[in-house]
């Protein structure tokens, strides 16, 4: 008996089948391999910045305080003694993406209210832009070392590549009078939440609940 076997017809379909597979996920592989590769470098760097921002608090006297910081300058030049750097300047100079607002939210193309074109910023030595924000509304008065804010840290932790989004690539920091925190403050608590606009997911990358 002749045995039957696949004609060249068949195989073509069958290549072309397994072909648009790949086309389909393969751009699905690549941005989850490279969001968890941002989450393991936001841990990593979060890591180096509360370092420094020990060192910081320490030397204030164990407490930051209200009217420590004139300026975002002042808050980038304190970190800057423990962080590594390639460069330091203002955003629009080349220390942050050049998307129109620098930061868009979580899902959505919407921009984000924060717009990243002021203040003091820095390239780090580890490839990341830092940017740091201080203003009146940053009372840094907190009894107890509460969630009153004294500077607003932001990394992007692969500068200039995308996707440029809160909660993706681009991460808040908040600096209370005696800790650093693992989320942004909203409302008194620290947010530490998957999704919506991004703000949250520092805190929740942090409690090692991202990809890894």
């Amino acid at each position: 008996m002749r045995k039957k076997g696949f004609t060249i017809s068949e195989v073509l379909i069958t290549l072309g089948i397994i072909g648009t597979v790949i086309a389909i996920i393969t751009p699905s592989l690549l941005k989850n391999a490279q969001e968890i590769e941002n989450y393991a470098k936001l841990r990593k760097e979060y890591a180096e910045i509360e370092k420094a921002s020990e060192l910081i608090i320490k030397n204030a006297g164990g407490q930051l305080h209200r009217g420590y910081w004139k300026t975002s300058a002042d808050v980038l030049n304190a970190y800057l003694k423990y962080l590594p750097y390639l460069k330091k300047c203002i955003p629009s100079q080349g220390c942050w993406n050049t998307t129109p607002a620098g930061a868009y939210t979580f899902d959505a193309g919407v921009e984000v209210g924060f717009v990243f074109k002021g203040n003091a910023a820095a390239m780090l030595k580890n490839g990341s832009y830092f940017y740091t924000y201080v203003g009146c509304e940053l009372i840094c008065n907190g009894p107890g070392g509460g969630l009153s804010e004294c500077a607003r840290l932001f990394l992007d932790v692969n500068a200039n590549k995308g996707p440029n989004r809160l909660g993706k690539d681009i991460f808040e920091i908040n600096l209370y009078p005696k800790k650093l925190g693992i989320g942004s403050a909203y409302h008194d608590v620290e947010e530490t939440s998957y999704g919506g606009l991004g703000w949250g997911m520092t805190g929740y990358c942090l409690m090692n609940k991202c990809p890894q």
